[in-house]
C-alpha cells in the first residue's frame, strides 16, 4: 500500500540489491504500470532463475576484472579482506548454499565441491544420476545461483572461495571426528581415516591419491564400516583383503594404478 501511494505514477529509479527470493520481486514488479513513464528497475541477484520469473527486458552477467583492470581496486579490497577473518566471508558465500530448496541439490554441490571441479559436465551428471541425486536439474540450478559455472570443453569450474566454503561446510559438520565426515578429500585426513579404521556409515565419498613415487596399502577392513561409501577414487593405492568389505552401495570407482590383474569376484559391482 505504501508503494502505490507514494510512487504511483512517478518516474523513479528503484535498485534491488543481493535479491534471494521471489517475493522480494513481486511486490514491485508484478504491476510495471504503477511507476511513471522513464523509470528503471535494477535488479542484482545470485539466482539468474528469479529474472526469469518476472521476464525482465535486459540481464547483465558480471564479468571477472582481468590482470589489467582496476588494480588499485584489486589493491584496496586485498586489504579489506586482510582485516575480515575467513568464517565472515564464508558466511557471506554461504548464504547461496542455504537458499538451496532441497538436500539434494545441496548433495550435489558439495560433492563438486570436494571430488568434481574440472570434469566434463556430463561426466559428473551421469554420475550423480547413478546416485540418485537428478543432476541435470541440479547442477542447472547451481548454475543458475552462480555456485558453478560452465568452462572450456564443457568443464566444471568453481570460484576457489565457493569450493573452500562447500568443503569447510562439510568439515564443520564434524570438526573432530574425522571417520563422521561425509566426504573426505584431505590427504592426511584420508590416510588417519584409513589407519586408524575410524571410517564411519556418514561416509559417501573419499579420495586418495598417493604423495609417494611408489603405491601406498591398506587393507579393505579399513572401508568396512562405511557402508554408505558411493563414490571412491584412488591412485597408486593398493589395498589387500575380502573386497566384500568394500560398500555395496558404490556407484564410481576411479582407480589409477590398480595392480592386480583382474577385478576379485566378490567385489561388488
Amino acid at each position: 500500500m505504501m508503494i502505490n501511494e507514494r510512487f504511483q505514477g512517478k518516474r523513479v529509479l528503484i535498485v534491488l540489491d543481493d535479491v534471494t527470493t521471489f517475493e522480494q520481486l513481486e511486490l514491485l514488479c508484478r504491476n510495471p504500470n504503477l511507476f511513471g513513464l522513464g523509470s528503471v528497475l535494477i535488479v542484482t541477484t545470485r539466482d539468474a532463475h528469479l529474472l526469469k520469473l518476472v521476464k525482465v527486458d535486459y540481464v547483465c552477467t558480471m564479468k571477472e576484472m582481468d590482470e589489467k583492470e582496476s588494480k588499485e581496486e584489486w589493491k584496496n579490497e586485498l586489504l579489506k579482506l586482510e582485516r575480515i577473518p575467513n568464517d565472515q566471508v564464508h558466511r557471506v558465500l554461504r548464504i547461496s548454499y542455504d537458499s538451496l530448496k532441497d538436500d539434494m541439490e545441496k548433495d550435489i554441490f558439495l560433492d563438486i565441491c570436494c571430488f568434481f571441479i574440472g570434469k566434463d559436465r556430463a561426466y559428473v551428471t551421469e554420475i550423480l544420476n547413478g546416485c540418485g541425486l537428478y543432476a541435470d536439474i541440479g547442477i542447472a540450478v547451481l548454475i543458475d545461483r552462480s555456485l558453478l559455472k560452465v568452462e572450456k570443453n564443457n568443464k566444471l569450474g568453481m570460484h576457489d572461495l565457493i569450493r573452500d566454503m562447500g568443503r569447510e561446510i562439510v568439515r564443520q559438520s564434524s570438526p573432530r571426528k574425522l571417520g563422521e565426515r561425509s566426504r573426505l578429500w584431505f590427504h592426511d585426513d584420508v590416510h588417519d581415516v584409513l589407519t586408524e579404521y575410524i571410517g564411519t556409515e556418514n561416509v559417501e565419498g573419499l579420495v586418495l591419491k598417493s604423495q609417494r613415487t611408489d603405491s601406498v596399502c591398506f587393507g579393505t577392513d579399513s572401508f568396512k564400516k562405511m557402508k554408505n561409501l558411493r563414490l571412491l577414487q584412488l591412485d597408486r593405492v593398493n589395498l589387500i583383503g575380502n573386497y566384500e568389505n568394500l560398500s555395496k552401495k558404490l556407484k564410481w570407482v576411479y582407480w589409477q594404478g590398480f595392480t592386480l590383474n583382474y577385478i576379485p569376484d566378490e567385489f561388488h559391482q
